[in-house]
């Protein structure tokens, strides 16, 4: 926590020195990220939109960082645009797809939960973010509840589940 914790001032001095580039923006987010500090990922993550990403990629993770802020602030729609955004930014990250058909399932959202696992699986490359998608597959069919889920992506992908946690 410490080491986030410097390191944020650091980059925040970078940043008021090199102010268009993504790279500083974009390890501060992920160290307020680490920290918890999910309305100043929605500020980093907004001024990085603003700054006209043209990368596909890291477009993507801007917006599955905000979307993830968005959701520990409880704040579902915003976080369920995100990360469709995310997904029709670059496709095959799993992430997106991994949030989505969460935040669809424990909202019981059954046929959207289901939608958005069968568009995962086609497109996702990532295995982790495949078996967490098989896993909500299985998970949907069997209608199992929240904790089973957790459990499923804790066993799966601890990534996954420290960002929803």
């Amino acid at each position: 926590m410490g080491e986030d914790a410097t390191a944020i001032q650091f980059f925040t001095k970078a940043i008021d020195i090199f102010d268009r580039d993504l790279f500083f923006l974009k390890n501060r987010i992920k160290a307020y990220s680490r920290l918890n500090m999910y309305k100043e990922v929605i500020q980093d993550c907004n001024r990085a939109i603003g700054l006209g990403i043209t990368d596909s990629q890291t477009l993507c993770e801007v917006y599955s960082f905000r979307g993830s802020a968005y959701y520990n602030l409880n704040r579902v729609e915003e976080a369920m645009t995100d990360f469709k955004t995310a997904n029709q930014t670059f496709p095959h990250y799993h992430y997106p797809y991994v949030m989505l058909s969460y935040i669809a399932l424990i909202s019981n959202r059954m046929e959207e939960a289901s939608a958005i696992i069968d568009e995962g699986i086609e497109k996702c490359n990532r295995t982790c973010g495949l078996q967490a998608l098989y896993s909500f597959r299985v998970s949907y069919l069997t209608k199992n509840d929240d904790q089973m889920y957790r459990k499923r992506l804790k066993a799966m992908d601890g990534d996954v589940l420290a960002r929803i946690s």
